[in-house]
């Protein structure tokens, strides 16, 4: 995506007159030849020595004549905690635009957190609309103890952030960090990051061919992580016609699956392993959404994809979809193929998430012309539905996962906390099915104006969640609202979702003696299957 070479202003107008007059002596001189041309972007130095709100564990003091901001937890004081000093920032004037967060940070024994996204907080929080978002420092610099070190963080402001809050500190751990220097870089402008890969024709409606039309709405699961027969048979009992088959490797890890032979090895592996699947699965008359659930390279500190920014893990993507195309190519079990899981693009980027997509749906048509393709929105929840495009080819289905709000579907798998119950009052908002389709707006907005089939490739709430079973029953109406196709996530992959469990939290899972509400919430919609031909 193109940034703009004008970078945004923010002194006085004095200075901001002698900033401009200095670039142009600059351009001037290296358009002669006599010096050599770089583009620089204003940077906005944060003081540290007034504006914070600091903690009782955080001090502000000279050293080596220029103020720093420590902060420090002693040993066995870091359990749930959060301890960081504050500081507001108007974030108006960077609308559009890519900025960097440069901090110059030194760490001293800071405990490693129970949760791999605590420990070291370098973080933003801010509201793109109605999301919250928190951009953080890179995982490697949340525990230990390294020297003064430059950690920069990029984000991309969409146009509607208004203010932000810097949190520096320590969340879960124990040790101490000191902050020497924050600084803004305005990188400039960003020309619509997640823009369409090509052009949409005037009033375009999706099309879909009788081997989607055809079929009957599709409800199920998604896969355990191995192929176990028993699993399908009893999955086949519970009158499931749909399973979304899961091809994961290190899903969600940072800086993994980097060696590109290692991870095509892997590869071949699971498609042996999914051609046992497909196999069983026609004879059970359950169809398969056939999902990527990760990618060579895996991602970056700031959970981009890594195919997004280097070429080589894209082609490497692209010809592992090109393997499983020609080997399955016809298969009568295959509904789609689910491109890939939740990719993340957090500003501009090489490649898009959605231009990424497109070149592979190019190159599994080239070998399965007729073969149904799932594509996905920006990281794969609801809200992101609003910036995306569709893709001007036959029968593409459109995936959403639903997880909001995830401070309740999520809780306790990091460490066992207070519960949460549904519906109720959940981070300041009251949750019931009116807010779940308030969610889903976006979605159901796309639906309606390009005529897209819609799936719902993941939802879920963790087991012992106060309400889940209500929480499932409310989501899977609305699907069933909006004619939606739907996967429950997950079967037999995880105790923390399974409907065969029952415990107080996470950290106790017991084997169900009966049937739980929720599992019975999900047969209940399974009665209506029909047997896809």
């Amino acid at each position: 995506m193109a940034v703009t070479s004008g970078c945004r202003q923010n002194g006085t107008e004095q200075e901001n007159t002698m900033r401009n007059i200095l670039i142009a002596a600059v351009t001037i001189l290296a358009a002669a030849g006599m010096i050599r041309a770089e583009q620089t972007c204003p940077v906005r130095t944060i003081p540290l020595d007034s504006g914070w709100r600091l903690p009782p564990e955080a001090r502000i003091a000279g050293a080596g004549g220029r103020p720093v901001l420590t902060v420090t937890v002693p040993p066995g004081e870091s359990a749930a905690r959060q301890v960081v000093a504050r500081r507001t920032l108007n974030l108006v004037p960077y609308r559009g635009h890519q900025v960097e967060f440069i901090y110059e940070v030194r760490a001293d024994r800071v405990s490693r957190p129970p949760e791999e996204y605590n420990g070291v907080k370098l973080m933003l929080h801010y509201k793109d609309g109605e999301k919250n978002r928190w951009p953080n420092a890179p995982r490697r610099y949340s525990f230990g103890s390294y020297d003064w070190s430059t950690v920069t963080v990029r984000v991309y402001f969409g146009h509607n952030v208004k203010d932000g809050e810097l949190l520096i500190g320590l969340q879960n751990s124990s040790g101490r960090i000191e902050i020497r220097s924050v600084e803004i870089r305005d990188l400039g402008a960003v020309s619509d990051p997640y823009a369409a890969p090509v052009p949409l024709p005037e009033n375009y409606r999706a099309e879909y061919t009788a081997r989607i039309s055809s079929l009957p709405r599709l409800r199920g699961v998604m896969s355990p992580n191995s192929y176990h027969p028993e699993d399908l048979e009893e999955l086949a009992r519970w009158n499931s016609n749909l399973i979304r088959w899961q091809i994961k490797k290190n899903w969600g890890g940072f800086n993994a699956d980097r060696d590109i032979p290692e991870f095509t090895a892997w590869f071949q592996t699971k498609l042996d392993e999914l051609e046992k699947v497909l196999n069983h699965c026609r004879k059970l008359g359950i169809k398969v959404a056939v999902d990527m659930h990760g990618a060579p390279g895996a991602r970056l500190d700031n959970f981009d994809l890594a195919m997004l920014h280097e070429k080589k893990y894209a082609d490497a993507f692209i010809a592992c979809w090109e393997k499983l195309a020609a080997r399955f190519r016809g298969h009568p079990a295959v509904w789609a193929y689910d491109i890939i899981n939740e990719p993340q693009q957090h500003g501009a980027a090489p490649v898009n998430y959605l231009a990424i997509q497109y070149r592979a749906a190019a190159a599994i048509r080239a070998i399965d012309p007729d073969v149904p393709l799932i594509v996905t929105c920006n990281i794969g929840g609801p809200d992101t539905y609003r910036y995306l495009k569709p893709l001007p080819l036959k029968d593409v289905i459109y995936t959403v996962h639903m997880y909001e709000p995830i401070s309740y579907t999520h809780q306790g798998i990091s460490g066992v906390a207070p519960l949460i119950s549904y519906p109720g009052t959940i981070d300041e908002k009251k949750w019931d099915r009116t807010m779940l389709k308030k969610q889903l707006e976006p979605v159901r907005d796309f639906q309606e104006k390009y005529g897209a089939r819609i799936y719902v490739g993941e939802f879920s709430a963790v087991r012992y969640a106060p309400g889940a079973a209500r929480w499932l029953e409310d989501v899977i109406s609305l699907f069933e609202e909006y004619g939606w196709d739907w996967s429950y996530h997950a079967f037999r992959e995880s105790h923390f979702w399974s409907v065969e469990h029952v415990g107080p939290d996470g950290a106790h899972p017991v084997p169900a003696d009966e049937d739980t509400d929720r599992k019975r919430v999900l047969l209940r919609y399974f009665e209506k299957n029909e047997k896809p031909e």
